[in-house]
């Protein structure tokens, strides 16, 4: 483990382990976490893989985002992003991806999780 994983006892004596805590981040005062955008997405049928970040933002601190990787033969990617945006709406609210940006493939770190921070650093806003 390392610093900043979430981490809980079960009553067995196991061990939990829920995240990491510095993929959580701030928006307009609400604590996100990359995957409940992720959980808001990854079901959607145009999406075969995902990853939700936050990208700094001088006013708003960071601003949720997600990188998607659509699935073959979508025929209207635009529109594929901006019905992927309604769904994160309609499933978290104000608390939802504010852009879909769409990808070839996720950058992948050795163990085979998302780059989240590359992400955020590629996707930053001068807002």
């Amino acid at each position: 483990f390392q610093p900043g994983d979430l981490l809980a006892l079960a009553p067995s004596g196991h061990v939990i382990f829920g995240g990491r805590a510095n993929d959580v981040f701030l928006f307009q005062g609400q604590l996100i976490s990359p995957h409940e955008i992720e959980e808001a997405l990854r079901e959607a049928p145009e999406v075969a893989d995902c990853a939700g970040f936050g990208a700094p933002s001088a006013t708003y601190g960071a601003v949720p985002m997600a990188a998607v990787v659509l699935r073959e033969g979508v025929a209207d990617p635009a529109a594929a992003a901006e019905r992927l945006r309604q769904r994160g709406r309609e499933r978290m609210g104000s608390r939802s991806a504010k852009k879909i940006v769409l990808m070839e493939d996720l950058p992948r770190g050795a163990g085979g999780k998302p780059l989240r921070r590359l992400l955020a650093e590629r996707h930053a806003l001068r807002l």
